[in-house]
């Protein structure tokens, strides 16, 4: 069950939250801060770059609730088309197990060039294997299964189902980030926004879902 790159997909459109839900203030961010800020918001759940960018507390409470409850409802839905049951306790680990796993990866973003319109940064990351591990606890799961004596198909489905899970959080929890980086070059413009009949001029991706989908790739390698 490959899921990693969803989870990252669900959490796209909040880019675009972000940038038309930005604070009134005056102050331009650069561009190497918003592209971090982004990056922690997809990545680690991490909103206080954007708190100190002048978001609202209720907006980034409201950020950090839709992150968890889409990420939850893309890993059940996976498993509800491959044919496999999860209980709430283990949706919530094997969740949690996920997030903390990318909490592991780091970034840094660097400034190409810049002009009053246009921002080009750097951004380099290393990245989890989940796909890798992800595949192991599936087959370590069915090899198990098929040394032991189970009778009917549903025996069958449920312990494999139950190992999977298992050793899928078990990996989630040991996995190692990557000791090499991928890096991409990121252009932003500077743009102006209607924020309350208020405007607002800040950095922000070209595009912020091919942004989103570049990151995801990223750092699930």
């Amino acid at each position: 069950m490959k899921n990693s790159k969803k989870l990252i997909m669900v959490l796209v459109s909040m880019l675009i939250l972000v940038t038309m839900i930005a604070g009134c203030g005056q102050k331009i961010e650069p561009p190497e801060l918003v592209a971090e800020a982004y990056y922690d918001l997809i990545v680690y759940g991490d909103t206080s770059k954007l708190e100190t960018m002048g978001f609202a507390a209720d907006d980034v409470n409201t950020i950090k609730e839709q992150r968890e409850s889409q990420v939850k409802t893309t890993i059940k839905n996976t498993f509800s088309v491959s044919g496999l049951k999860i209980s709430d306790e283990q949706l919530n680990k094997v969740m949690q197990a996920q997030l903390d796993a990318m909490k592991k990866v780091t970034c840094t973003v660097e400034p190409v060039s810049s002009d009053k319109e246009t921002a080009v940064v750097t951004l380099k990351t290393n990245y989890v294997s989940i796909a890798e591990v992800d595949q192991k606890a599936a087959e370590d799961a069915i090899a198990e299964v098929q040394a032991m004596n189970l009778t009917t198909q549903q025996e069958v489905l449920d312990k494999a189902t139950e190992l999977y899970i298992n050793k899928l959080i078990e990996a989630l929890n040991n996995i190692q980030p990557s000791t090499e980086t991928v890096e991409k070059n990121v252009t932003l413009k500077l743009q102006v926004f209607d924020v309350s009949g208020k405007t607002k001029k800040m950095w922000s991706p070209e595009n912020p879902v091919t942004f989103g989908n570049d990151i995801g790739t990223m750092v699930t390698k």
